[in-house]
């Protein structure tokens, strides 16, 4: 059982401290069990964020700062959560990447406000982030909007992924394609009981 004890020592007549204390104890156990609970979450939260390669996000939607950025965004972009929160989204993007990024999310806040969209929506965006290096890394941001309930504030919660390499595979797949495509060549695949899988247009 958690008290809280507030006391204090009587004095007599002429003013001075008597022996005797007058005090009362408050049962707090459930407030400390609370605490302890909400304690052990956000260890176990930070664990987790903090162990992850994907960078974990909350952001203000109405200052469009963050208020929580994992350690792995240092992996990412080169830059460290303390460099990069306190200033508005966005501040090494490009102008016109940078304000067309926060007019979308100025419009979804807007648009839970008055209900159009659900707080149980994700959304998935593709965002280039500058490295510290000079170097562009593409991401993928899926991310949800929710109002804090304590603060009544509309908050963005996100995940953001790498995909630098996934889109460079993707664009050398496209160019393979177009090649293949515009061969003047005969271009057959086959499986290996000889039946055919594929023929470009010179084939047909």
């Amino acid at each position: 059982v958690w008290i809280l004890s507030r006391g204090r020592a009587l004095r007599d007549l002429s003013g001075k401290p008597t022996a005797v204390v007058l005090g009362t104890h408050i049962d707090i156990s459930e407030t400390k069990r609370s605490e302890m609970a909400l304690r052990e979450s956000e260890q176990k939260y930070r664990m987790l964020t903090e162990s992850m390669k994907d960078v974990v996000w909350t952001l203000d939607a109405e200052t469009l700062r963050y208020t929580y950025i994992s350690p792995s965004l240092t992996k990412l972009t080169a830059y460290t959560p303390e460099e990069v929160m306190p200033h508005p989204l966005g501040f090494t993007m490009p102008t016109e990447a940078r304000e067309e990024l926060r007019a979308v999310i100025r419009r979804r806040a807007a648009d839970l406000r008055i209900g159009k969209i659900s707080p149980d929506l994700f959304f998935t965006d593709e965002i280039p982030l500058p490295h510290k290096n000079g170097d562009i890394r593409i991401t993928e941001a899926v991310s949800r909007y929710g109002i804090n309930t304590h603060t009544g504030r509309i908050e963005v919660h996100g995940v953001t992924r790498d995909i630098t390499e996934r889109k460079r595979a993707e664009a050398e797949r496209e160019q393979l394609t177009r090649a293949i495509e515009q061969s003047g060549e005969t271009i057959v695949i086959t499986d290996a009981k000889g039946s055919i899988l594929y023929v470009n247009p010179a084939f047909t």
